[in-house]
């Protein structure tokens, strides 16, 4: 049998404010996909197991970046909780098990944020040469890994974001962020009536819609 024992994870590195940049190449609309790993365990080795550098992420940053730039957020899976599905510019989920607004949002983005995220599917983010990427992530091997980047930043998700945030621009033009939360709302209504559809014996979607406010968030 083989004994593992944890490793405590890297501290994240400082980061400069002024040492980051963004492209100046004309006006961009992000979108961001934020996974959350609070440890991810890389295949034991000798009896070592290895712990993958930490995040720490909340979601205040998140928000305001969101805000800032009048994006959508979708989520890897791993990343569900980082942001609470009912704000109207949240699109749920990605991927196979993702929903149509995260779909449809990254078949239009130009541009993509990723925050702290492995997700692994590139089938399921915009087309490459489609959008221009900005990636975020406390392990420098996994930038760029996923998808073409422009920028990657090599740091502490909550603590790059906090640098990040005084270098961006407020978009005044909100279009983007109403398409977005248009295609939130109609889903939510497709889910409702899928719910209300009777079934024999019981209709899945009607027990979780019925015991999902009932549950603690956390």
């Amino acid at each position: 049998m083989i004994q593992t024992m944890p490793i405590a994870p890297l501290s994240a590195p400082d980061i400069d404010p002024l040492s980051i940049e963004l492209p100046r190449q004309g006006p961009l609309v992000y979108e961001f996909e934020v996974e959350v790993r609070p440890q991810f365990d890389l295949p034991s080795y000798k009896g070592l197991k290895i712990r993958r550098p930490v995040h720490t992420f909340t979601e205040e940053e998140v928000t305001q970046v969101a805000d800032l730039l009048g994006a959508g957020v979708a989520k890897a899976l791993n990343g569900r909780a980082a942001l609470p599905d009912d704000l109207p510019y949240v699109t749920g989920s990605i991927g196979l098990l993702g929903t149509k607004p995260s779909a449809d949002m990254m078949d239009g983005c130009d541009t993509l944020l990723m925050v702290g995220t492995s997700f692994p599917y590139s089938e399921w983010l915009p087309k490459e040469g489609q959008a221009r990427a900005v990636q975020v992530d406390i392990d420098g091997r996994l930038v760029g890994m996923r998808y073409p980047t422009e920028v990657d930043l090599v740091g502490d998700a909550a603590e790059t974001l906090r640098a990040l945030i005084p270098l961006l621009r407020r978009t005044d033009d909100r279009s983007w962020r109403a398409e977005i939360e248009d295609g939130v709302r109609r889903w939510w209504e497709i889910l409702d009536a899928r719910a209300g559809q009777s079934a024999d014996p019981i209709n899945p979607q009607l027990v979780f819609q019925e015991l999902s406010p009932r549950l603690p968030d956390r």
